[in-house]
C-alpha cells in the first residue's frame, strides 16, 4: 500500500471514530466532507443554496450586489378540501372490468375518465411564498466564498471589497419556527442595502400587498389564488402573512417608499416569520409573536439552538469515503469533474450527507410531507403542481428516512396517510362499493381522493393505500414500536386489506383474482385494432398490482400472527391471499411480465419500472432466495436499458437500488455516476428535469442500500461494495430488527462492524458467505451457527454491541 493509501486509510478510521458531537465555529473552515461551497454567487435558482426547517425554507443564492432569498412556507396552497370531484360507481367498474377481460380496451379508454375522473389536469399548486432582495451598494468583490455547512445547517456568504470583509450567515430555525439572517462587516459604519419583500403575480393578477410597519418591518399579507384553476370557485387557497423585521446596530434604518434602507450599520439582523391560516386562523398573531420572541432571545441564542436541534438529527449517521485530490475543490468544479470521469469516492459520502440535510430540512413532526419539491419552489404554477405523486414519488421521498436513522422524519408522512384514509373511505364506499379506503394516483395538502386525470394511461392508478401503508409497516420493522403497531399501523392496514377483498374480481382465464381497471403507471402497450397496431393502457391485473397488494397481505398477515389476531378478517385474508394472481410472472424471454398478457411495450424505455416493484421497494425478489425471479429482473433492466430507459433523475435513482438489491456493486455505482452526470444541477438538487427532490433522497438510499441491506430477514454486510469505495466507514445506520450498525472496510473488504441491539432475539447476519467471528462488549466469543446461504445466527441481547470481523 503506497504512503498516500495508507494515510487515506488512517484519516478515515479516526473520521469514524472521533466523535462529531462538535459544533463548527463561525470562523472554522468547512469540512469538505459536510459543505457545499462555491467561489461565485448563484446566477439561477439551481445554483442557490436550500435550507429549512420543515415548514418554513429559502432559497439563498449569495449575490454581491443583490442577494435574494426566495422564500418558502410549506402550506401555501391553491384549493380547498372537496369531495365534489369524486366520481364513478360500482356498476360501472364492473361494466368496464368486463370490456377489458373480452379485449376491448377501445370503449374503455374512451369512456372510463369521464365516468372516473375531472378529466383534466387539475391546476392547485403549492406555491411560493416570495422573494425577500437586498440590494448593496457594492456589486464588485474579491475572495468571495459561498457555502452551505451540512454540520450546523447554515448558508454562508463572505468576500471582501475595498479593503473590507462582509459576511453574511442564514438559517432556518425549527426550535423557534423562525428565518433569521445576519450581515456583518470588518469596519464599523460599512453595511448600507435596501430590502424589498415582493410575490409573482398570478397571471397577471396581484397576489399579496405589501407594506411597511413602523421604522423597521416589511409585512406582506394575501390569499393564495389559481388562476386557470380547475373551478373558479376552487382556486383560492390558504390566507398567509409574512413579516420582516431589520435590526441594525449603529446606523440609520428608515422607510424609503414600500421598502426599507439601511444605512452606515455595523451589524444587521434580519428575522423572517410566516404562517399560513391552514395551521391556524391566529396566523397573523402567530407571525409576530415569533419575531418578536426571537428579537428577544437574539442572534447567539436563536444559533445555538438551531444548531443544537439540527445536530441531534444529522450526526447519528456519518458516512466516510475516500478522499482525492479533487475533494477541496468547490463543489461546481468537484461535481465537474466527477462527470468527467476523474476518481472522487468522497464525493458520494458528500451526496449522502446532503440527502440526510434536504430530508431534516423538509421534514420535521408537525410540518407537511415534502412534496415533489421538497419546499423549494419558486413558482405560482410549479411543474407537476409540485404536488404528492402517489405512484412513486411521494414514497421515494421518505425511502431513506428508516435507513439513515432519521424515522420520525416520517411522521408528516404518516399523519397525512391517516387523512387520505379519511378522505378515502367515502370514496371508497360511494364511488367503488367497497369497504376501507382508497387514494388515487397524486394528491395535494388537502388530501382529496378523487381521480385527477384526462387520460388513463397516467392517472388510473388507485394502489396507493397499498404502497403508503408498507411505509408503516416497514417503520415498524425497523422501530419495533408494539404501540404504533396496534394503534397506528393494524387500523390502516386492515382498512385496505378490506378495501381489496371488494375490489379484486377473478380472471376468467384461472379464475385468480386480479385489480382493475388499471394501468402500469404512465406506461402503454400495443395491441391490434382494426388490422393496425394502437397504444392501450388499461387492463386487468397488471404486474405492480398484484405485486403491491400480494405484499399488503403478506404484511398485513404477518402483523395478525404478531398481535395473536385471530377472527373473520384474518380468515378471509388468508383465503384472498392464496386466491391471489402472483405479479411476478415471466414471458418467453425470461423477463418479468408488466402486464398480465404478454404485450408489446409502446415505450421499451419507459422510466417508470413499475413491474419491479417486488425487487425495491418491495422484497419478493432476491438474488440469493429467488435466484430465477432475480435473473429475470436483470433481464428485465437490461432491456429497459437498452431502449434508453432510467432518462429521468428519479428513476436512475430507483435503478441503483434495483442494482444494489442484485448485489451488482460495480452497476450501482455506474448508474450513481449517470445521475451525478445527466440528473444533478452544481447544488447537488436531483433534475427530472426539472429539479425533483425524489431523485436526492431515492440515491440517498440506494448509498445504504449498497452497504447494508436487511430485507430478506438478516443483516446483509457491504452487499454490493463498488471496487471504486475501496476503503471507507459509515456509522449509524439502521437495519429491520432495530440494528443500529456501524461497517469498516479497507481495500473492498469488511476490517470490522458493529451491530447494536435494540432487544433480546436471534440476530441474522452474513458478509458475503465469509466467515465471521462475533464478540460482544466483553470480547467474548459468541457462538453462532451458519445455514446454506452463509448466514450466522446467534442470540443478542438487549442493548449491547456486537463486533464482528472477518476470520483469518
Amino acid at each position: 500500500m503506497s504512503t498516500a493509501s495508507k494515510r487515506n486509510v488512517l484519516s478515515l478510521i479516526a473520521a469514524f471514530l472521533l466523535s462529531p458531537n462538535i459544533a463548527v465555529s463561525e470562523s472554522a473552515e468547512h469540512d469538505p466532507a459536510h459543505a457545499i461551497w462555491f467561489e461565485q454567487p448563484a446566477l439561477n435558482w439551481d445554483q442557490a443554496l436550500p435550507i429549512g426547517n420543515g415548514r418554513l425554507g429559502a432559497m439563498v443564492f449569495g449575490g454581491i450586489g443583490h442577494e435574494r432569498l426566495q422564500l418558502n412556507e410549506d402550506s401555501m396552497w391553491a384549493g380547498q378540501p372537496t369531495d365534489r370531484f369524486n366520481r364513478g360507481s360500482k356498476v360501472k367498474l364492473d361494466a368496464y372490468r368486463e370490456s377489458l377481460f373480452n379485449g376491448d380496451h377501445a370503449s374503455v379508454e374512451q369512456g372510463i375518465m369521464r365516468e372516473l375522473s375531472i378529466n383534466q389536469t387539475p391546476v392547485r399548486s403549492h406555491q411560493t411564498l416570495g422573494d425577500l432582495f437586498l440590494t448593496f451598494d457594492h456589486a464588485e468583490a474579491s475572495h468571495f466564498h459561498r457555502a452551505l455547512d451540512l454540520k450546523t445547517a447554515v448558508a454562508s456568504v463572505s468576500y471582501m471589497h475595498d479593503g473590507v470583509r462582509f459576511q453574511r450567515q442564514t438559517f432556518s430555525s425549527q426550535p423557534d419556527q423562525i428565518l433569521v439572517s445576519r450581515l456583518t462587516a470588518s469596519e464599523p459604519g460599512a453595511l448600507s442595502f435596501t430590502l424589498r419583500l415582493s410575490r409573482p403575480e398570478d397571471n397577471g393578477i396581484p397576489t399579496a400587498t405589501t407594506r411597511v410597519v413602523g421604522s423597521n418591518t416589511l409585512v406582506q399579507s394575501g390569499q393564495v389564488t389559481q388562476v386557470g384553476g380547475i373551478d373558479p370557485n376552487d382556486g383560492a387557497g390558504v390566507r398567509f402573512f409574512n413579516q420582516v423585521t431589520v435590526v441594525p446596530i449603529g446606523g440609520v434604518l428608515k422607510k424609503l417608499g414600500k421598502d426599507l434602507r439601511v444605512e452606515n450599520a455595523d451589524s444587521v439582523i434580519i428575522y423572517i416569520a410566516a404562517n399560513t391560516d391552514f395551521y391556524t386562523p391566529d396566523y397573523v398573531d402567530r407571525t409576530r409573536a415569533q419575531i418578536n420572541a426571537a428579537i428577544n432571545k437574539g442572534w447567539k441564542a436563536l444559533k445555538r439552538a438551531h444548531i443544537e436541534d439540527y445536530q441531534a438529527l444529522y450526526h447519528r449517521s456519518v458516512l466516510t469515503l475516500e478522499e482525492t485530490e479533487n475533494t477541496s475543490l468547490p463543489t461546481d468544479m468537484r461535481l465537474q469533474g466527477v462527470q468527467q470521469g476523474a476518481p472522487d469516492p468522497a464525493f458520494s459520502a458528500l451526496y449522502y450527507h446532503y440527502g440526510r440535510y434536504l430530508l431534516i430540512s423538509s421534514s420535521r413532526v408537525g410540518s407537511q410531507p415534502a412534496n415533489l419539491q421538497g419546499i423549494w419552489n419558486r413558482h405560482i404554477r410549479a411543474p407537476w403542481n409540485a404536488d404528492y405523486h402517489l405512484n412513486i414519488n411521494l414514497q421515494m421521498n421518505y425511502w431513506p428516512a428508516d435507513l439513515v436513522n432519521l424515522s420520525e422524519l416520517q411522521r408528516p408522512l404518516f399523519e397525512f396517510i391517516k387523512r387520505l384514509a379519511v378522505r378515502g373511505r367515502k370514496r371508497a364506499r360511494e364511488n367503488f362499493g367497497a369497504r376501507g379506503w382508497v387514494s388515487p394516483h397524486a394528491t395535494d395538502i388537502w388530501a382529496d381522493v378523487w381521480t385527477r386525470a384526462a387520460r388513463p394511461y397516467w392517472g388510473l392508478s388507485h394502489n396507493s393505500n397499498a404502497w403508503l401503508v408498507s411505509h408503516l409497516v416497514e417503520s415498524y420493522r425497523f422501530s419495533g414500536d408494539e404501540a404504533f403497531l396496534r394503534d397506528e399501523v393494524y387500523p390502516l392496514l386492515r382498512e385496505v386489506c378490506e378495501f381489496y377483498f371488494d375490489w379484486l374480481v377473478p380472471h376468467p382465464q384461472n379464475g385468480l383474482l386480479v385489480s382493475g381497471p388499471a394501468v402500469s403507471p404512465e406506461n402503454r402497450f400495443l395491441v391490434e385494432e382494426g388490422g393496425e397496431l394502437v397504444e392501450r393502457s388499461t387492463t386487468m391485473g397488471p404486474a405492480m398490482d398484484q405485486q403491491v397488494i400480494g405484499q399488503l397481505f403478506k404484511s398485513t398477515l404477518e402483523v395478525l400472527d404478531h398481535l395473536a389476531i385471530s377472527n373473520e378478517f384474518s380468515e378471509e385474508l388468508e383465503h384472498k391471499y392464496r386466491q391471489l394472481s402472483p405479479g411476478i410472472r415471466l414471458d418467453e424471454n425470461g423477463r418479468i411480465m408488466e402486464w398480465f398478457y404478454p404485450y408489446r411495450e409502446a415505450e421499451p424505455g419507459h422510466r417508470h419500472i413499475s413491474h419491479l416493484y417486488a425487487l425495491y421497494p418491495g422484497s419478493e425478489i432476491h438474488p440469493l432466495l429467488t435466484p430465477e425471479f432475480a435473473d429475470a429482473a436483470r433481464k428485465t433492466i437490461e432491456h429497459r436499458l437498452e431502449h434508453g430507459g432510467a432518462a429521468t433523475g428519479w428513476s436512475r435513482a430507483w435503478m441503483i437500488n434495483f442494482m444494489a438489491r442484485l448485489h451488482d456493486g460495480e452497476t450501482a455505482k455506474h448508474h450513481l455516476d449517470v445521475l451525478y452526470q445527466r440528473s444533478t444541477s452544481s447544488n447537488l438538487f436531483d433534475l427530472h428535469p426539472p429539479f425533483q427532490i425524489d431523485g436526492n433522497f431515492g440515491a440517498t438510499a440506494a448509498i445504504v442500500e449498497m452497504l447494508l441491506q436487511s430485507h430478506a430477514g438478516y443483516i446483509d454486510l457491504l452487499p454490493a461494495l463498488p471496487r471504486d469505495w475501496a476503503s471507507g466507514a459509515v456509522r449509524g445506520i439502521k437495519a429491520r430488527s432495530g440494528y443500529e450498525v456501524g461497517v469498516r472496510w479497507r481495500n473492498g473488504q469488511l476490517a470490522h462492524s458493529t451491530l447494536r441491539a435494540r432487544e433480546d432475539g436471534l440476530c441474522r447476519v452474513r458478509y458475503q458467505g465469509r466467515e465471521l467471528v462475533i464478540t460482544d462488549e466483553q470480547g467474548r466469543e459468541v457462538a453462532a451457527s451458519k445455514n446454506e446461504y452463509g448466514i450466522f445466527i446467534f442470540d443478542a441481547h438487549a442493548e449491547t454491541e456486537y463486533q464482528l470481523t472477518t476470520k483469518i
